[in-house]
């Protein structure tokens, strides 16, 4: 959904979103941990790009 000056139903607004959130919770599962607040909490650690 999207909100410029009114509610307005689209597709394709977010490209591969659910395909990332799935990967996350199967990725959470194999772990044993199920999908709850700290989602964030288990972030992969990302390297810096060297600058």
């Amino acid at each position: 959904m999207r909100f410029d000056g009114g509610a307005e139903v689209a597709e394709g607004l977010n490209p591969g979103a659910f395909e990332l959130h799935d990967a996350l919770y199967q990725a959470r599962l194999a772990q044993g941990l199920g999908w709850s607040w700290n989602v964030g909490t288990a972030s992969p650690v990302l390297c810096a790009p060297d600058a």
